[in-house]
C-alpha cells in the first residue's frame, strides 16, 4: 500500500471521529442527566465522566486532523 493511500485513510479516520465523537459525547452527557433525574448518582457520574473523556478525545482528534492536513499539504508541495 502506498504511503499516500495510507495517509489519506488515516485522515479519513480522523475526519469520521471528528464527526462521531461530539455526537457520542452529547448522548453520554444527556444520559447522565437522565440518570441524575432518576436519582442514580453513581451512573450519572459515570456517564458524565465518559462525556468529558470523549470531549477531550474529540479535542485531541481535531488537533491531529489539523496537523495531518497541514502535513499533507506540505508533502504535496514538495512533490511539485
Amino acid at each position: 500500500m502506498s504511503r499516500t493511500v495510507l495517509f489519506r485513510r488515516i485522515l479519513l479516520i480522523f475526519l469520521v471521529l471528528a464527526v462521531v465523537l461530539p455526537i457520542s459525547s452529547t448522548i453520554l452527557f444527556m444520559t447522565g442527566g437522565i440518570f441524575t433525574s432518576f436519582g442514580e448518582s453513581t451512573l450519572a457520574t459515570l456517564f458524565s465522566r465518559a462525556a468529558v473523556v470523549t470531549g477531550v478525545l474529540w479535542g485531541m482528534d481535531l488537533v491531529l486532523l489539523l496537523l495531518g492536513v497541514a502535513l499533507g499539504h506540505l508533502i504535496t508541495r514538495e512533490g511539485e
